[in-house]
């Protein structure tokens, strides 16, 4: 999500299970990638689960920590309209309710 493309990402199946399986992953050139960010994805991709980053050390890392991170995203940024659930449990305004009904 950060670059646009799936880390492992191939131009066939079995080359994309292959990277997986042992770990070969880019960040592309042409994007500036945050040290920081780098070294968060670094670690969740960590092969051996024992040097792996654990969930709690995930909100920990200071990409995350360091970063602000808004309490609700605004409604632009969906891909689709939301549920009717999703606006009661979050009581959207009944004007943006009805442009979405």
């Amino acid at each position: 999500m950060l670059v646009g493309k799936a880390p492992f990402e191939s131009v066939e199946v079995k080359q994309t299970y292959s990277k997986i399986r042992v770990g070969v992953y880019s960040f592309p050139p042409e994007v500036d990638v945050h040290p920081l960010a780098k070294s968060f994805i670094c670690e969740c991709l960590n092969l051996d689960p024992l040097k792996r980053i654990s969930p709690s050390e995930m909100l920990q890392h200071d990409y995350l920590s360091r970063a602000a991170i808004p309490k609700q995203m605004p409604i632009s940024m969906l891909v689709s309209a939301p549920t009717e659930a999703f606006s009661e449990q979050f009581a959207l305004p009944n004007e943006i309710e009805l442009v979405l009904k």
